[in-house]
């Protein structure tokens, strides 16, 4: 044997070295590749959760948000549809049958009152200003009486639009089932939900009223002017103006906001609880996985009895010897111990 390599004893211990660390980096490598698989699919697993909780619970409260303030504008609708009706009624009929009444000119003529759309838009300009910004609503029409109660955005004109088309196909005099229309947009940089409900004609004093304010001269000069047929002839029923409601979110969106921050916070929290726990778990059950692994290991290659290594790990070792003879230049010594009649020890005093 070369004086400058290694001896036999040198050899197995630098083997046995070799191949222990082998095992321990087949078995290190994978746990170590699982560990970081582990943590980034929970990180990816909580950031999914936590983003679509995010968007679940936005879109859900948005449309809660939208629902009332919708329920909201249809009850401002019908207020202010309930309270002209009863000035029309109560207010008009009275003063009409003293001998006074309802005119357009009521500034100027003693003992008249506005007519029953001029108080609807008085009413809603002074509940606007009252309403401390909550809201706001108006009374508009195509067939405007006024400069300022034409349709004015493009709002206005979608909504009249969607209006006029819920009464398409229904016949003169035929009541129609009018829906709000709305939309939520910006209105001076604030998020707002614009509803349009429809005010058709509701009675005949209504119609005989409007039909004869349509052939005044100013009106009809109007008409013309915005490229609109003089002269209209109204009936009952129809789409003669709307009420607009104007509904701020921006206060009741901040809030959500701040309750959907929360909502998420807890449900991050909760699921993050629920990751640490499971990895918890699985620490332990990887540690007891490494555990019974190297024992099971340990066992298959040792005999029960004599914990001396087997024949597997006996021809295992020998090719690793062989490799290291080959990688090192070495040589190496096997020897072969045959005990005769050992048969007979067993037979009389037993494998143990």
């Amino acid at each position: 044997m070369k004086a400058d390599l290694p001896t036999n004893d040198s050899a197995l211990t630098a083997y046995t070295q070799y191949s222990s660390d082998r095992r321990k980096g087949a078995l290190a490598k994978p746990d170590l590749v699982i560990s970081r698989k582990m943590v980034l699919l929970s990180a990816v697993l909580l950031l999914i959760i936590g983003l679509v909780t995010w968007l679940l619970v936005s879109y859900a409260q948005q449309k809660v948000v939208e629902y009332h303030a919708q329920k909201l504008a249809l009850v401002i609708a019908r207020q202010a549809g309930s309270a002209r009706s009863v000035y029309a009624t109560e207010v008009v009929e009275k003063l009409r049958r003293d001998g006074f009444g309802a005119a357009a000119d009521y500034h100027t003529r003693p003992g008249m009152v506005p007519l029953p759309a001029q108080f609807l838009k008085l009413v809603g300009r002074r509940s606007s200003i009252d309403s401390g910004e909550l809201y706001s609503w108006r009374p508009l029409s195509k067939w405007n009486l006024a400069q300022d109660q034409g349709l004015q955005d493009d709002f206005q004109r979608w909504g009249w639009a969607a209006l006029e088309a819920q009464a398409a196909g229904h016949r003169p005099d035929d009541p129609v089932n009018w829906q709000p229309v709305w939309r939520v947009e910006k209105v001076g940089g604030v998020s707002t939900l614009r509803a349009l409900h429809a005010d058709p004609a509701a009675a005949e004093s209504c119609v005989n009223c409007h039909n004869a304010l349509e052939q005044t001269p100013n009106i009809l000069a109007r008409r013309l002017a915005a490229g609109l047929t003089p002269g209209r002839v109204w009936r009952i029923n129809e789409l003669m103006g709307a009420l607009e409601v104007q509904i701020p979110l921006s206060q009741i969106e901040a809030l959500t906001q701040a309750q959907s921050r929360t909502t998420l916070t807890l449900i991050v929290g909760m699921v993050l609880a629920a990751l640490m726990i499971l990895g918890w778990f699985f620490v332990i059950n990887l540690s007891r996985a490494r555990s019974m692994a190297g024992e099971l290991q340990w066992r298959a290659a040792h005999d029960s009895l004599t914990e001396l290594p087997n024949r597997t790990e006996f021809e295992r070792r020998l090719e690793g010897f062989a490799a290291l003879a080959k990688l090192q230049r070495s040589e190496h010594g096997l020897l072969f111990l045959d005990l005769d009649q050992f048969k007979i020890v067993n037979d009389t005093c037993g494998h143990g």
